[in-house]
């Protein structure tokens, strides 16, 4: 009996040193288990890809970065999918566009390598004013709710040149200077001169 107690009394030290053995790997196995997940995986350097487009919670674009054999491009949509604002890029040129919540651009800036551009419509889609630039110098247009051009300002080797047109889109108004020297020249509604200085 006595060998047999002694021989159950080893078991079951044997057995408390296992159990113990068996903790120890498990919290152990948890231990390594939750610091493998609380890592933040490091940035990478470099990404690469044709197109990227980032979803809203309903899973339309909001953002796309793309790019095709002419250059790159980026848009940036409303949740209706309207793009509001677009940056592109050409092998010599490139435009912004910036629209309303409908998508109709309002304000267009494009360069090339004749210079610059600057459109801006109105909520129909009628272009309003013009700002542009290239080597030979500066141009302003303003025009009327119709898109027709009633004022212009333009520039040359001479100096610069006013226009004003009625609604007709016949010069009313010209002023400006021709040969180095300034005039002023007044139409009425049929568009023919009616009075000049000098």
């Amino acid at each position: 009996m006595e060998c047999l107690e002694a021989r159950l009394a080893r078991l079951e030290r044997a057995n408390r040193r296992l159990s113990f053995v068996a903790c120890l790997g498990l919290v152990g196995a948890v231990t390594l288990a939750l610091s493998g997940f609380a890592r933040i995986p490091a940035p990478v350097d470099l990404l690469q890809a044709k197109k990227i487009e980032i979803v809203n919670a309903e899973g339309k674009t909001v953002i796309e970065l793309s790019s095709d054999e002419d250059g790159g491009s980026l848009k940036i949509m409303n949740g209706a999918g309207a793009g509001l604002v677009a940056l592109l890029c050409g092998p010599d040129s490139g435009l912004m566009a910036v629209g309303s919540k409908s998508g109709q651009p309002q304000v267009m800036v494009s360069s090339d390598k004749d210079g610059g551009l600057i459109n801006i419509f109105n909520p129909g889609g009628k272009q309003m004013a013009m700002l542009g630039a290239d080597a030979d110098g500066g141009a302003a247009l303003l025009n009327d709710k119709k898109g027709a051009s009633v004022v212009s300002l333009t520039t040359d080797a001479d100096g610069g040149l006013i226009g004003v047109s009625g609604a007709d889109g016949k010069p009313r108004v010209v002023a400006g200077v021709d040969g180095g020297k300034g005039f002023i020249s007044v139409n009425d509604d049929a568009g023919k001169s009616i009075g000049t200085l000098p």
